[in-house]
């Protein structure tokens, strides 16, 4: 998986880009080459794998850097603690306490969870946000740990050998793999795609667990009914944390099942938490897709954290994420990636990237873009029979250096000139007011003042028509359910 250079940052905070991605291919190639016997923790029965437990933790924890760097931690170190305290209670009485386990809050609005070998476990403020109480977070939890114990990811990666799909599409990926460091797609919070034994197994477990801890895995059960809204409110497409998963209605009889059977075998005592104590920790939290780091408007992009704006060519796609933004042309023959560096100046940021690419530089000229001070590149990239022809941009914006490198085959370039002429040539330093201070939306938890139907009581607190359903299904319930005078409900501000 290709990755950012060393000289390069986030888009949010100034810490230096972890290692190349490279390093966990060649890990993995090595674990291909020493793989051999390793034990099934849930069974305690000798198993093969490629990869061993040393292995399997060194993967997780390059992976892990390259995952928090790209997406960032959501800023709220009590919510943070609260999942940590939560997972770790979980791990404790798993197959595997013994391992050192990582629960991370990702500052990201997709509805998911995911896990990655050697204990690391994300909850990505996206999907905090449908949970209803403690017990539907530390069902999830459980689920995610248990794919950790199983060691579900280790016996993907066996298969695969190396991880593929992280990029936009495989397409994309092949066509612009890395060019001198410069990664051309950001990594797919799907990762590591289990199969539905897999995913079965880890719902047992974390049943289990749940359950040992004093957690009612009932409510888990519920929780996937309300993926099944949602997917139903899409048309039938399964959001993301089910892609893989058995259907919500199946796993919802299965799971309500396993719970009962799980409270009747251990001495199951309720830690006695309400679902307020859940909301109260995530009322103010973030919603969706935060404007501040980033968003789009009319073709074109903005990121009023940095101060800075650019064009966006008709018809063209882009990805946004904490440490790069991706334009693709429409047939992903051509995209612009653009980075942070750690450069103190445009002249600097040049030199670092040509140092690192290496590329055959056919010009190199001062400019200045909407009055900001740049250092153009032109450059030829050749790995083969493959050459790609690369404008890079090193703009001087506030007290940082943001850098655009615009990249087609050389047979192809001349196409995509007026595009990346628009995309260049425009960026600038935002001036709207509005726009600067924009404001992400956020879940706020507020008490029903009257009795009656769902739809009523979100149309008496403001609730659009058209948001109704949304927050229906972010309540875990339809709009036709009735509400009592007091209930605690989440809405979005």
């Amino acid at each position: 998986m290709p990755w950012l250079p060393c000289h390069l940052k986030s888009l949010s905070t100034t810490g230096s880009v972890r290692r190349s991605w490279r390093s966990i291919l060649l890990l993995t190639m090595a674990a291909f080459l020493l793989g051999g016997c390793a034990r099934d923790y849930v069974s305690g029965r000798p198993t093969f794998s490629l990869i061993d437990e040393e292995k399997e933790i060194a993967l997780g924890k390059e992976s892990d850097e390259q995952i928090v760097t790209q997406y960032g931690l959501y800023e709220d170190r009590d919510l943070a603690v609260y999942v940590d305290e939560i997972g770790q209670s979980l791990a404790a009485v798993s197959q595997r306490p013994e391992l050192k386990y990582h629960f991370r809050v990702l500052d990201d609005g997709v509805v998911n969870a995911f896990a990655l070998p050697g204990g690391y476990i994300y909850m990505p403020r996206g999907i905090l946000a449908y949970f209803n109480s403690e017990d539907q977070l530390a069902g999830v939890l459980g689920h995610e740990t248990a794919h950790v114990v199983a060691r579900h990811g280790v016996e993907q990666m066996s298969k695969q050998v190396l991880f593929t799909g992280f990029g936009l599409t495989d397409r994309l990926a092949q066509r612009f793999p890395v060019i001198g460091g410069v990664a051309t797609a950001p990594i797919n919070l799907g990762l590591l795609k289990y199969s539905r034994d897999q995913e079965s197994e880890s719902d047992l477990l974390g049943v289990e667990y749940a359950t040992r801890v004093g957690f009612d895995a009932h409510t888990m059960a519920d929780f996937f009914r309300t993926i099944g809204a949602m997917s139903a409110e899409a048309g039938g497409s399964v959001p993301t944390y089910l892609s893989s998963h058995p259907h919500p209605e199946q796993r919802y009889e299965r799971v309500n099942q396993l719970a009962d059977e799980w409270q009747k075998k251990v001495d199951y005592i309720p830690r006695g938490t309400e679902p307020i104590d859940y909301l109260r920790r995530i009322d103010g939290m973030v919603y969706g897709p935060d404007p501040r780091q980033g968003f789009t408007q009319e073709e074109m992009y903005f990121h009023p954290s940095l101060g800075f704006q650019f064009s966006v060519p008709a018809d063209w796609n882009l990805a946004n994420t904490a440490t790069r933004v991706i334009v693709v042309a429409p047939n992903e023959e051509a995209l612009v990636v653009m980075t942070l560096t750690d450069a103190s100046s445009a002249s600097t940021a040049a030199d670092s990237f040509l140092k690192e690419a290496n590329p055959q530089v056919t010009d190199r000229r001062k400019e200045s873009v909407n009055g900001l001070p740049a250092v153009v590149v032109e450059s030829v990239h050749v790995e083969g029979r493959q050459r790609t022809r690369i404008q890079s941009q090193f703009v001087e914006h506030r007290e940082i250096v943001l850098a655009f490198h615009a990249l087609a085959s050389e047979s192809d370039y001349p196409t995509y000139t007026k595009s990346f002429a628009l995309l260049l040539g425009s960026v600038a330093s935002i001036t709207d007011r509005a726009i600067l201070e924009v404001e992400p939306k956020r879940v706020r938890v507020v008490q029903a003042e009257a009795a009656g139907d769902l739809a009523s009581i979100l149309a008496g607190l403001g609730v659009p028509d058209d948001e109704q359903q949304e927050m229906a299904n972010m309540n875990g319930r339809n709009l036709e359910a009735p509400v009592a005078k007091g209930d605690w409900l989440k809405i979005v501000r």
